[in-house]
């Protein structure tokens, strides 16, 4: 948790007035998760980077890792990409298969006060399951 603490000094040396402040930030241990999606062959999976409260206005998702590829996905702008990423923190994959089950991903955090970067403790699973989804 960050708190902002601002300070005010004032004082009046021969008619002048000279004001300070200061910002003190103090930091605070937070964890970021992600959790199992299951979803048809064929639809789009949506994982979620889970940050608490606390810290949902000091932190923004810079990237996802999936894992066993290694593969990072950086934010992008693309409709025409299988992987679309938001700024409120969420993983869309577009026309999952079957061969995703074995994928897990996490998502990569920075603290824009301070620029720390922390990775979610849990890599959330895709789980494909169930009947194709064919849209029309």
């Amino acid at each position: 948790m960050f708190y902002l603490c601002f300070w005010l000094y004032l004082s009046f040396d021969n008619d002048l007035t000279t004001s300070f402040y200061q910002i003190i930030v103090v930091s605070q241990h937070y964890v970021v998760e992600v959790y199992d999606e299951f979803v048809p062959p064929g639809s789009t999976a949506v994982l979620r980077c889970h940050i608490p409260g606390f810290m949902e206005e000091y932190v923004s998702v810079m990237a996802w890792r999936e894992e066993p590829t290694g593969k990072i996905i950086q934010p992008t702008a693309s409709l025409g990409s299988r992987y679309l990423t938001f700024p409120w923190g969420t993983l869309h994959i577009r026309n999952v298969e079957t061969s995703f089950s074995h994928r897990s991903y996490k998502c990569q955090t920075r603290n824009r006060l301070t620029g720390e970067v922390v990775e979610s403790t849990t890599a959330g699973r895709l789980i494909v399951s169930g009947n194709i989804l064919h849209l029309k």
